[in-house]
């Protein structure tokens, strides 16, 4: 009975993970941690924050915008490709992202997929959307926790975005 209710613990999703569908065998707080990396991108992204971002990522990450042949390589590398877009960015734009799906492959290793929306904020008015992508991301454990090893994203239409998000309003998430 017992082992019964763990497993029904590990395959339900839970509040922090509400519309992310979590394939494999993982602990409901390695779910929302994994979760919670996508936020802090968001939060750190937000304000700025390039150091902070880079952080998250493993040493040897790659982070690639597959349609837009951008990307760098390593933490450094990482950091200062944001720091670069930081300095010429509109302050006025946000950026947010949802976590559809995490597939395990290993006990320390998960891909997550996705999606984000850039955003220009107005005042009191709901953001604007100006670009939609999806994305691909590898997250590893290591001696540092949980860490991003990989970003792809692909550019894809806004209008998919718009329904994306619609979507998710509805559930709730």
């Amino acid at each position: 009975m017992r082992s019964l209710a763990l497993m029904l613990a590990l395959l339900t999703p839970v509040a922090a993970t509400a519309g992310t569908q979590i394939v494999g065998s993982i602990t409901p707080q390695e779910a929302r941690t994994i979760v919670s990396i996508a936020g802090q991108v968001d939060t750190l992204w937000n304000a700025r924050k390039a150091a902070e971002i880079a952080a998250l990522y493993a040493p040897d990450a790659t982070l690639e915008m597959v349609d837009r042949k951008t990307g760098a390589q390593g933490r450094q590398d990482i950091l200062e490709y944001f720091a670069r877009s930081f300095a010429t960015l509109d302050p006025a734009m946000r950026h947010r992202t949802g976590i559809d799906r995490i597939t395990v492959l290993a006990p320390d290793v998960v891909v997550a997929n996705g999606h984000a929306w850039l955003e220009r904020a107005s005042g009191d008015a709901a953001p604007t959307p100006v670009r939609f992508f999806n994305t691909t991301t590898v997250v590893v454990r290591g001696a540092e926790g949980w860490r991003i090893r990989m970003i792809r994203t692909h550019d894809a239409p806004l209008e998919q975005g718009l329904v994306v998000a619609s979507k998710r309003t509805v559930a709730g998430s």
